[in-house]
């Protein structure tokens, strides 16, 4: 009777230990998920408040995964960037923007380098010339403040990483299928325990 005591203990701390670690992961995914209710409840409202009739709107923060080496050491690839829109009163050398590239090889693409410098073209215009702190040369193209995302305020390192892996079939299982099964057969053998429990 003392063996069997024991095995039961010991299968109680194992079974234990995965509902703690099933729960712990589903609370995590749950918290990102309400996380990312809350930013897209806010983005929704800014885009219905500052939203322009000529389709010019930028988001009020928005978030990219760098997937070149312009910009190492500062940011690496598989980085991701969060940026924050910005006037143009507030941008100066030194600060790292995320902009839509006007240049003849890279027209549309969306392009994260820091701002080395400033000038004015047609009718006092303002722009700014950018440059890769990995790249030997400033970009060719300069950046008008219209394709202008915004100026990043933090990185995530290697986030890129992490978001590949979740947008795998075996990541999704992994983080949000497998804890919620875990957690609800679980719950199950313990109410069931409980109840024999009970009835001994």
């Amino acid at each position: 009777m003392e063996v069997q005591n024991s095995k039961y203990t010991k299968l109680d701390t194992i079974l234990y230990f995965l509902y703690f670690i099933g729960k712990s992961i589903f609370i995590a995914v749950a918290i990102l998920f309400l996380l990312f209710l809350l930013i897209a409840f806010l983005l929704v409202g800014d885009r219905l408040i500052n939203a322009k009739e000529d389709n010019d709107y930028i988001p009020l923060f928005a978030g990219y995964v760098i997937v070149t080496k312009s910009m190492v050491p500062t940011i690496k690839v598989n980085d991701a960037v969060v940026v924050k829109r910005t006037d143009e009163d507030k941008l100066g050398i030194g600060d790292i923007i995320t902009f839509r590239s006007s240049d003849d090889l890279y027209n549309g693409i969306t392009i994260t380098h820091r701002i080395v410098g400033t000038q004015r073209i047609n009718n006092n215009q303002l722009v700014y010339r950018t440059k890769g702190d990995n790249n030997n040369l400033e970009d060719s193209s300069v950046v008008p403040v219209s394709s202008i995302y915004g100026k990043v305020i933090f990185r995530i390192p290697k986030f890129g990483y992490f978001q590949n892996f979740i947008k795998s079939g075996f990541g999704f299982s992994l983080f949000v299928i497998i804890p919620v099964l875990l957690i609800i057969y679980l719950n199950r053998y313990s109410f069931l325990q409980s109840k024999q429990e009970k009835s001994s």
